[in-house]
């Protein structure tokens, strides 16, 4: 190792050292007597982002978001559609429609969990129009999931890495599930997918 990287290691020992030592000092009391000061760290205005693929991964996120927030707090989850119409649509019939849809699906899936929350559904750039939300409604937490990246996210960048980048809140990331594509070997010896 050369110098430079010695003193870049101890430089980040020395910050998380001293975070944790601020982190001590502000919730030490909380801490002796047990308590998880982490349960007192609630938001107020959480954007949750959901797509309308999976319905466990939105009942997922959906409970996540509503742990997360403070008692009194707003929940606003937002759907972003990007694609166009075919040609054979009325670009504004099939927005007004899209976006109705899912309105509807999103409600009922709120209402079937008890959770509730403002819809919000839009057309556009998924990362650039719920930054867009969030600004709007002073977001202070953006929840949302990413999903099994492919060739295009490689070569023009995920939504995720998007909002990751320029979200002025903090943003929760949920990982895409990748049991499924594990294997697991049964008693018998045989590869299960």
């Amino acid at each position: 190792m050369t110098n430079a990287a010695i003193t870049d290691v101890l430089d980040t020992r020395l910050r998380i050292w001293a975070s944790l030592t601020g982190l001590i000092a502000a919730h030490g009391e909380e801490l002796c007597r047990g308590e998880a000061f982490w349960e007192n760290v609630m938001y107020d205005k959480i954007i949750c982002a959901i797509g309308l693929g999976s319905r466990e991964r939105a009942e997922r996120l959906l409970f996540t978001s509503r742990s997360l927030l403070s008692t009194g707090g707003e929940l606003t989850v937002a759907h972003i559609v990007e694609r166009s119409p075919s040609g054979h649509e009325n670009p504004d019939d099939w927005a007004v429609s899209v976006i109705s849809e899912a309105e509807e699906k999103l409600n009922a899936l709120c209402r079937r969990l008890g959770i509730t929350a403002s819809i919000d559904v839009r057309l556009g750039t998924a990362s650039k129009t719920l930054l867009t939300v969030a600004n709007e409604r002073n977001a202070d937490l953006i929840v949302l999931a990413t999903h099994t990246s492919d060739i295009l996210d490689r070569i023009f960048g995920s939504t995720v890495e998007y909002v990751i980048r320029h979200a002025e809140c903090s943003v929760l990331v949920e990982r895409a599930d990748k049991a499924l594509y594990h294997t697991t070997t049964k008693a018998d010896g045989t590869k299960k997918a």
